[in-house]
């Protein structure tokens, strides 16, 4: 029985399975309570219709439900035909899967679970060293938060045994319940407000894992992610995709605006392909939480391809430094000009005060 609503698959079993011939029994015509999908007048509107009639004295109407056309049994079936399940063939899955094998994706995926595993062995070693021996065998559940705080600051620049080292000496422990919680907010006072650096090819992010095999495929998949993401920029170069368009510009004539324009499309496709941005007008998202402090390294790297922050990076200055530029700022201003923002918003909102008063008046 096939209603039209059918998927192709199924009519195929349906019609090829019989011993002695296959016949089909196809609805050609809707009726008022033939489950079929498509909407359907309620009945209930022409007795209203009729009441309402004999309450106002008319007579009734002439008027009949018009019935739904006839289909040809044929168009019934080839509505089915045109309805796929959402499983592929075998062959169509093994071709997509060919045809994304090389996604950032799934790479950084199998890369995050090998690196992952390596990372949290060398933190744990690093807190181990690092803490009294009476408090080396109490970490919690909770370390797993705290090897993440140890992952920002490195991707920060910093070096995670010395802001281990930091985070202990600062207060005693004595009296806490548990280390890897006390340790890891101590640490994120220290790494949530600090931007991660650029970030370098995956090539020079390879840990050191005692398996030799293992070793070696951690490396191959990080020069399969660089070779992919520079891929990515030549692509946008020659397809010019509209969200690399609206955010870059036209692709520049000139061979080094055309690589640094190249370069930037690199970054920025990398980060959306890696997780799932799929906006054409090129945005790539609010800036993610510290859990994830991979993807916000990533996600600082695509912002600055895509704002053009070619300003000076004050992130590798000594504090001395910093302070002496914070002490000096308002000398070196002082030649500039007050600035009288406020002032002019005062003055438009008293002429827009003046124009709804005359208007009323």
């Amino acid at each position: 029985m096939f209603r039209g609503g059918e998927r192709r698959e199924w009519v195929y079993v349906a019609l090829t399975r019989g011993r002695e011939r296959n016949t089909a029994r196809v609805i050609t015509q809707a009726r008022i309570a033939d489950p079929g999908a498509g909407t359907q007048v309620d009945p209930e509107l022409a007795r209203a219709d009729l009441l309402g009639r004999e309450r106002a004295g008319l007579p009734a109407s002439t008027a009949q439900q018009q019935e739904p056309d006839r289909r040809e049994p044929v168009a019934v079936l080839a509505d089915c035909l045109d309805r796929e399940a959402s499983e592929d063939p075998a062959t169509e899955y093994q071709r997509k899967s060919l045809a994304r094998a090389d996604h950032l994706g799934l790479l950084h995926a199998r890369w995050a679970d090998q690196v992952k595993t390596a990372d949290y062995e060398r933190y744990l070693r690093i807190v181990q060293h690092a803490l009294p021996e009476e408090w080396r065998s109490q970490l919690s559940p909770q370390a797993t938060w705290l090897y993440r705080t140890m992952k920002a600051a490195e991707l920060a620049g910093l070096d995670a045994a010395e802001v281990t080292q930091t985070a202990i000496r600062s207060r005693s422990l004595e009296g806490i319940r548990d280390v890897a919680s006390v340790l890891d907010a101590r640490m994120r006072a220290m790494v949530e407000p600090i931007v991660p650096l650029p970030l370098s090819p995956w090539r020079e992010r390879v840990p050191e894992i005692a398996d030799p095999e293992r070793q070696e495929y951690v490396r191959r998949l990080a020069a399969a992610m660089d070779e992919r993401k520079e891929r990515i920029g030549e692509h946008a170069v020659q397809a010019q995709p509209e969200w690399a368009l609206r955010i870059l510009g036209p692709v520049p004539e000139d061979p080094g605006a055309r690589l640094d324009w190249q370069q930037r499309a690199s970054a920025i496709g990398a980060y959306r392909e890696l997780y799932g941005v799929e906006d054409q007008a090129g945005s790539i998202g609010p800036e993610p939480a510290g859990s994830s402090p991979e993807q916000r390294a990533a996600w600082h790297a695509g912002f600055a391809a895509l704002t053009r922050t070619d300003t000076v990076d004050v992130r590798a200055l000594l504090e001395a430094s910093l302070w002496h530029m914070r002490d000096t700022y308002k000398a070196e201003t002082g030649w500039a000009p007050p600035h009288v923002g406020r002032q002019l918003r005062g003055v438009r909102l008293a002429a827009e005060d003046a124009r709804q008063l005359a208007i009323r008046s």
